[in-house]
């Protein structure tokens, strides 16, 4: 899928791979793994899913942020390399499904996204109009110049990565946010990704 314009409506083209659900005893708990560009809606859908679906969120920023929110989370996400078969474990070993918001991160380990994605973890990225993402993103921090700069040094990363995050994402790639800026609501995210968590 190329680059989402701001033109483009909701749409995704879906990976003709199953992803499994993550086995826990016989249970299959379903792992979704939520990436994007800053102000891209990841944080309202995940919690919209855990308020209106009872999913377990994880939101890795207040993860690395406060270690004592999941000391064994916490290792595993600042092991270099990633330790993807531990994590991947110790996020199956919930009862519930489990949405992990994972903003800014993954760019440092792109391998184990990959890697990821091979094993079959259901994963999705949120993209769109970023001139309309960025203006979010200043309303949301307070337009602090620290907050932006590091905002345009992550979509500077983010550019000169895309060839590589649309092939692990593998059509996974939808357009959240529109100019305005208007994000699409959590209800139609789902209508769109529900088939993959089944």
């Amino acid at each position: 899928m190329v680059r989402p314009t701001a033109a483009e409506p909701l749409r995704s083209s879906i990976s003709k791979t199953k992803p499994v659900k993550v086995s826990c005893d016989d249970r299959g708990v379903a792992l979704l793994l939520v990436c994007g560009i800053p102000a891209s809606g990841k944080t309202t859908f995940t919690r919209w899913l855990e308020r209106e679906h009872s999913w377990l969120r994880v939101d890795t920023d207040s993860v690395y942020a406060n270690p004592r929110l999941d000391p064994d989370l916490h290792r595993l996400l600042t092991t270099v390399p990633l330790d993807v078969d531990g994590l991947v474990e110790h996020l199956g070993r919930q009862s519930d499904n489990v949405a992990v918001e994972w903003g800014f991160q993954p760019l440092a380990y792109m391998a184990s996204i990959e890697l990821l994605r091979a094993m079959g973890v259901n994963m999705w990225w949120f993209d769109g109009d970023r001139d309309a993402a960025r203006n979010a993103y200043s309303r949301r921090e307070g337009g602090a110049v620290s907050a932006m700069q590091a905002h345009d040094v992550q979509m500077a990363r983010i550019i000169r990565m895309w060839p590589r995050i649309t092939a692990a994402f593998d059509g996974h790639v939808i357009t959240t946010v529109r100019p305005g800026p208007n994000h699409v609501r959590p209800t139609e995210v789902y209508e769109l990704i529900a088939p993959s968590l089944s």
